[in-house]
């Protein structure tokens, strides 16, 4: 019999790799979903192993848009794949990472300002953390919740209106899912820049003022997430409106 060669072991070894790397993101999201703070010191020293953030986000992107798509076809809505196409669950999956970086960067800005010295990447890869851990999950959630009801409701279309709670449960839902991740990325912020509280309250203070208006007057819409928005209307004279939208 041949003596086995790597030309025997290629499935072997990629399977042991798969698995290796599956545990290590699953390491990696409960550290940061449970202790973000102990978690961002001991990625910043190397205490502990961590998968790559940018890896990281990408396993959690394909994670999220796997669950999605198998929503999608378990409770379908009528007419929401004509709207939608194939791309719509990959591009809600990706676009929030610009948002998680954006989010993070702001917050570097701010504690910046207020005297750390940390560099930025650093901080957008804490917020990679944060975002592919409780942004993924909790963004699960409300996904589920928002396309069950359409799908019982058979429309995609909930509007806020007296008499229906279900519509505001949902926003609710989405606006604690928001602010869980300001706060876990607020805090492995904190330890990643070895600041006080509150100067990381007033750096997440200025991040969510900030986005709010880039992404209500700046930047193009999008599929970034559940997210606070300010939009400036000087055309027709100055004017200001806000809202909360994903």
């Amino acid at each position: 019999m041949a003596a086995s060669g790597a030309a025997d072991a290629w499935l072997r070894e990629a399977i042991d790799r798969l698995r290796t790397e599956l545990l290590l993101f699953a390491r990696t999201f409960a550290a940061f979903a449970l202790r973000p703070a102990r978690s961002a010191r001991a990625w910043q020293t190397g205490e502990r192993e961590f998968m790559n953030p940018l890896g990281f986000a990408a396993v959690a992107a394909a994670g999220y848009w796997g669950v999605v798509t198998v929503l999608d076809a378990a409770w379908p809505i009528p007419g929401s794949e004509a709207t939608e196409g194939v791309a719509a669950p990959l591009i809600s999956a990706v676009a929030p990472y610009a948002h998680y970086g954006l989010l993070g960067l702001s917050m570097h800005l701010g504690l910046r300002w207020l005297g750390s010295r940390r560099r930025v990447l650093g901080s957008i890869g804490a917020a990679f953390f944060a975002g592919g851990s409780i942004g993924t999950l909790t963004a699960l959630v409300v996904t589920a919740a928002a396309r069950w009801v359409g799908h019982t409701r058979g429309t995609a279309a909930l509007e806020l209106r007296s008499g229906d709670p279900v519509p505001f449960i949902l926003l609710l839902a989405a606006i604690v899912s928001y602010a869980l991740i300001c706060v876990v990325m607020a805090k492995a912020l904190m330890a990643l820049h070895h600041t006080r509280a509150w100067k990381v309250v007033i750096a997440a203070a200025f991040a969510v003022g900030l986005t709010s208006l880039l992404f209500g007057s700046v930047l193009p819409e999008g599929d970034y997430g559940w997210h606070p928005y300010v939009q400036l209307d000087l055309r027709g004279g100055p004017g200001v409106s806000f809202g909360f939208r994903g």
